[in-house]
């Protein structure tokens, strides 16, 4: 259980940015297990998360902010300039 659990959140870390394709389906998938709340299967994340003693919401609360910060990051700009100043920065990809 806890490979499939270090499998599920290395995909949907891998994947997040994806726009299409392959790697775009596999986010879909891997999110919607992650965000699905259920118990009537064995390997459900919540069963896992219980039977790993972690709290799924806080797992999913952690992935949900994770990935707001990929997309912040993703939209800053390749080149920021100071007010009044001809100089720019670059910024950190």
């Amino acid at each position: 259980m806890h490979a499939i659990l270090e499998e599920a959140i290395k995909t949907y870390r891998m994947n997040v940015s994806a726009k299409g394709g392959r790697d775009y389906r596999l986010f879909l998938d891997v999110q919607t297990w992650i965000m699905a709340r259920n118990d009537d299967w064995l390997f459900s994340f919540e069963n896992i998360c219980e039977v790993l003693g972690l709290d799924p919401d806080f797992v999913r609360s952690g992935l949900t902010r994770w990935k707001e910060l990929q997309s912040d990051v993703a939209t800053v700009p390749k080149a920021v300039r100071y007010r009044g100043s001809k100089r720019a920065l670059r910024a950190v990809p």
